[in-house]
């Protein structure tokens, strides 16, 4: 059983690393294109077609929702930590579960409520039409649900984790060192 728990935790570990490869390729292509635009605008006075909704549907979707997993995996989120870090340590952990909780809650409802759009949007062949040339833009909403899903799958293993921890417990053989030494740090 411990194997299975190490081979999922690893997956998902893995899986929320190689979506935020996939988030940084994605930023160095919006990149690329933004210059190539400008170039194409500058020197020739043709930019490329559908810049503005590329960057827009794809490129910038992609990079917001397929790194937040990986994001997640390495806690580089912002926090407000004023409130808990003169917690003792057990408060703290109780915080971070319910944080961790709080943000698989909204995860849910985001993922539940991006699948049916999701889906609709494959199914129509959804594209947007504000530009001369049709951009197909279901894929990316499919994308974004397996980056959606991905940041659920770490922040329940963050759970997990949290609760696992063992760091705040204090156990008896700890307090008779303490004692017999005298020394309170």
């Amino acid at each position: 059983m411990r194997t299975l728990r190490t081979a999922a935790a690893t997956g998902i570990e893995r899986t929320s690393e190689a979506l935020g490869v996939v988030a940084a390729a994605a930023l160095g292509i919006l990149m690329l294109h933004v210059v190539v635009d400008v170039i194409g605008r500058a020197l020739w006075g043709r930019p490329l077609p559908a810049t503005l909704e590329i960057a827009q549907y794809w490129w910038m979707p992609l990079l917001v929702f397929l790194a937040m997993a990986g994001t997640q995996r390495r806690d580089e989120n912002i926090r407000v930590t004023l409130l808990i870090e003169g917690l003792p340590p057990r408060a703290r952990r109780v915080a971070d579960v319910v944080g961790l909780a709080l943000l698989a809650l909204v995860t849910a409802l985001l993922l539940a409520a991006q699948t049916s759009d999701a889906l609709h949007a494959a199914a129509i062949g959804e594209a947007s039409l504000g530009s001369s040339v049709p951009v197909p833009i279901w894929p990316v909403k499919l994308l974004v649900l397996l980056g959606l899903a991905a940041l659920l799958a770490q922040t329940v293993l963050g759970i997990v984790r949290a609760l696992a921890r063992t760091d705040d417990i204090v156990r008896a053989d700890d307090i008779e060192h303490l004692l017999a030494d005298g020394d309170p740090s």
